[in-house]
């Protein structure tokens, strides 16, 4: 029974390398998990609006499987694919979650592949680096404050464009982010006042807008902000 057992994983590992070169066209992972076996576990364990978390994505099979689940049943599952890069002294270049892991989901999502044209998903890669919190105001760059700000407000990442600042309107909410605070901003500002949106302003120095606007806008501090949320 133990040899039967060996014998089917190897196979189905056979066709998850299959499954990949038909995505790439070449080889380029070994022992990827089967899709079919992802997605057995998340019918059995997960919501159709679930949100499915793999630290070591990998090939990005489980996010293969989040796609063809959502086509098959109309679910809006979402995923996140967390992955190293595999970098090594001697190939300081790898990039295993950039080249892999989210170019599978690219091609996926672009496939004229009769066995994937029903998989589409839209995702953003984003790269991980260490910053000591002390340095925070220096370190962090104005389109990572953005990013991280979109993504705290749960908004679709937009690109971040060189302006005093930035902002993402929606239906429910205004997200607002001032790198810096002029007389062109506040006049902006209490317009967003006036009309009571929704609004969250954010800003390295939120002592100069509530200054002039006072209580009439939701004003944050970015570093007392992001320092709380992702300080553990």
């Amino acid at each position: 029974m133990n040899a039967d057992h060996h014998e089917l994983v190897s196979e189905k590992q056979g066709k998850a390398t299959g499954t990949i070169q038909d995505i790439f066209g070449k080889r380029v992972f070994q022992n990827a998990k089967p899709v079919s076996l992802v997605k057995s576990l998340l019918i059995a364990a997960a919501n159709d609006d679930a949100i499915v978390l793999d630290f070591f994505a990998g090939s990005a099979t489980t996010a293969h499987a989040v796609m063809e689940l959502n086509a098959e049943d109309g679910g809006d599952r979402r995923f996140i694919m967390v992955s190293s890069t595999e970098a090594t002294v001697d190939e300081p270049g790898n990039n295993l979650c950039r080249d892999i892991t989210a170019e599978r989901i690219r091609l996926l999502s672009a496939s004229a592949d009769p066995k994937f044209e029903d998989l589409a998903a839209e995702f953003a890669y984003l790269r991980c680096r260490e910053i000591e919190f002390e340095d925070l105001d220096q370190d962090l760059a104005p389109t990572e404050v953005w990013a991280a700000l979109e993504t705290l407000h749960r908004l679709p990442l937009t690109r971040y464009a060189q302006s005093p600042w930035q902002e993402h309107k929606t239906e429910d909410q205004t997200l607002i982010f001032a790198d810096r605070v002029g007389t062109e901003l506040l006049e902006h500002l209490l317009g967003v006042a006036e009309r009571r949106e929704n609004a969250f302003v954010y800003a390295w120095a939120p002592g100069q807008i509530t200054a002039v606007l006072g209580d009439a806008v939701d004003v944050r501090s970015v570093r007392t902000e992001l320092v709380g949320r992702f300080r553990q």
